[in-house]
């Protein structure tokens, strides 16, 4: 039978409209990998109120492997994820990898 698996990467900031690019080295092989984020807002806070609104996306998701010939195990590969901040105010956010064994 199947299991998934889910891994929290990074949490982090991210301005209004803005993105940032997030390495993650030796993801699984051979599997489906998943990347997804979950968002929060900075709030905008006053005595009797709070409000704020986060978006967050995934642009591009990237995976390179390096091979070094004379040197098998030094061989490696990564994931770069673009996350990406659709809204005009700062937000934080959680980014998770999944995947199927």
């Amino acid at each position: 039978m199947a299991t998934i698996h889910l891994q929290k990467i990074v949490t982090g900031w991210l301005d209004g409209f803005k993105s940032t690019k997030v390495q993650w080295n030796n993801p699984p092989e051979g599997t489906v990998l998943s990347f997804f984020a979950n968002a929060s807002p900075e709030f905008t806070t006053t005595p009797d109120h709070f409000s704020g609104t986060a978006s967050v996306r995934i642009g591009t998701v990237t995976w390179t492997s390096v091979v070094d010939e004379p040197h098998p195990g030094k061989s490696h590969h990564y994931v770069t994820i673009e996350v990406i901040n659709a809204e005009s105010s700062k937000m934080m956010f959680d980014l998770f990898m999944s995947w199927v064994t």
